[in-house]
């Protein structure tokens, strides 16, 4: 049932944001205007590029049910002696790892082809493994909030929080350089701010835009240069 949802699901809103955005990564060599305004498709890029990676983390939620049973299991069987923390936190990298990377490429896939968000096998590959990255960090944050609370809703709910504070913290509704500094040094912690960003380098200051730095710029993403 899980892997159904979660392949139904990477299609469906692959699909569906794809078509929304239907060839939008190509549209001239300008982020912004004679007056530093930001084109309309370069504010829609930069949009995509945020709700990619935060879908791909958030997917993982889907896995709760799964990985709680798993470590009620764990546990059943650590009280008879027949399995150590290692061995079961080995077995669970293993065996969830292959699927949550299989979703998140497949349903970036399906975006990054459709609105043609950039050319080259390199920079598939890029898109793909920063995505394969983001999946496992959501899996494994799921694993170790089962691990610590053994409710079900209790592990949902905490992932649930956990991925709205880093949707505020990773530079896209509210941008890192206008945050207070006290809120913005958490972001240094989150691993959805460095997705973002490293997509955001990636898309803008590859060199396809004459005026790529000069964007991100105002959203201070400049730790990553390609």
């Amino acid at each position: 049932d899980v892997l159904r949802k979660s392949i139904g699901g990477s299609i469906l809103v692959g699909c569906l944001i794809g078509y929304l955005q239907q060839g939008v990564g190509q549209y001239g060599w300008d982020c912004m205007n004679l007056i530093k305004v930001p084109y309309v498709n370069t504010s829609n890029i930069t949009g995509l590029l945020f709700f990619i990676p935060a879908f791909v983390f958030t997917q993982q939620v889907l896995n709760v049910q799964l990985i709680c049973r798993k470590v009620s299991m764990y546990r059943q069987e650590q009280q008879s002696g027949l399995c150590n923390a290692l061995s079961f936190g080995i077995a669970t990298f293993v065996s969830e790892t292959p699927f949550s990377c299989a979703y998140a490429v497949l349903f970036g896939n399906l975006v990054y082809f459709i609105a043609t968000l950039h050319l080259g096998y390199d920079n598939w590959q890029f898109y793909s493994s920063l995505l394969c990255c983001t999946a496992i960090l959501g899996m494994m944050t799921a694993v170790s909030y089962a691990v610590l609370f053994r409710a079900e809703i209790a592990v949902r709910d905490l992932f649930l929080f956990t991925v709205f504070s880093m949707v505020l913290l990773s530079g896209f509704p509210f941008q890192l350089s206008t945050m207070n500094s006290d809120m913005a040094i958490l972001s240094i912690i989150n691993p959805l701010r460095w997705t973002y960003e490293a997509l955001m380098a990636w898309k803008f200051a590859s060199g396809d835009f004459h005026d790529g730095n000069d964007y991100l710029l105002a959203f201070d993403f400049s730790n990553f240069s390609t």
